[in-house]
C-alpha cells in the first residue's frame, strides 16, 4: 500500500503525537513506500493547511528521487507549504470542491507581533525590514521550487506570484 494520508500542521517536530504532520516522518515513510516492491506508486493524500519552512526539504527530495511515481490527492486543502510539497509529485489529482492555493510565507515567532508576510504573497502587507528579507527569502525559494516542479519557465518571483500564487 503506498497510501500516506497528510494531516494537521507540517512541522519539522511532531506537534500533539499527530505525526503525519512531521517532515521527517513523512521523509521516512515516502522512502519506505519508494523501497517497497509491493508498492508501485506512491500516492499522498492532503488535507493540510500547510506549516513550517524548516525541514521541508527532506520531504521534497524524497518525492525527487522516488524511482516510483509520487501522485497527489488533494481531498480536502492543500495550502502553503502542504502545496510545496505537492508541486513536488508527478501529478495533483483533486476532488471538486477541495481547495489548493495560498502560495506565499510569513514569520509566526513569540519575539515577533502576530505575523509578517512576504511582499511576493498576494494580498499581505508585511512591515518589517529584518524579517521582511528573511521572509522574502523563503517565499522566493518556495514560488521558484513550485515553478520549477510544474515546469514553468518563470524564475521571477513577482510573475510567479501573478501566475500561480492566489491559487
Amino acid at each position: 500500500n503506498g497510501y500516506i494520508a497528510i494531516r494537521g500542521m507540517l512541522t519539522r517536530e511532531p506537534v500533539d503525537n499527530y505525526h503525519t504532520g512531521n517532515y521527517l516522518f513523512l521523509e521516512s515513510l515516502i522512502r519506505s513506500k519508494d523501497a517497497d516492491d509491493t508498492v508501485k506508486a506512491i500516492v499522498l493524500d492532503f488535507d493540510c493547511q500547510g506549516g513550517s519552512v524548516h525541514g521541508i526539504d527532506k520531504v521534497l527530495a524524497a518525492i525527487q528521487e522516488s524511482k516510483k511515481p509520487v501522485l497527489a490527492l488533494v481531498s480536502g486543502t492543500c495550502a502553503s507549504a502542504a502545496y510545496w510539497i505537492a508541486s513536488a509529485c508527478n501529478h495533483i489529482v483533486a476532488y471538486e470542491d477541495t481547495e489548493i492555493g495560498s502560495i506565499g510565507t510569513m514569520a509566526v515567532t513569540p519575539e515577533l507581533p502576530p505575523m509578517r508576510v512576504s511582499q511576493f504573497s498576494p494580498r499581505k502587507n508585511a512591515q518589517d525590514q529584518a524579517v521582511n528579507e528573511i521572509v522574502d527569502a523563503a517565499c522566493i525559494r518556495f514560488l521558484q521550487t513550485v515553478a520549477a516542479n510544474r515546469g514553468f519557465a518563470e524564475q521571477d518571483p513577482m510573475a510567479i506570484s501573478q501566475r500561480v500564487g492566489e491559487g
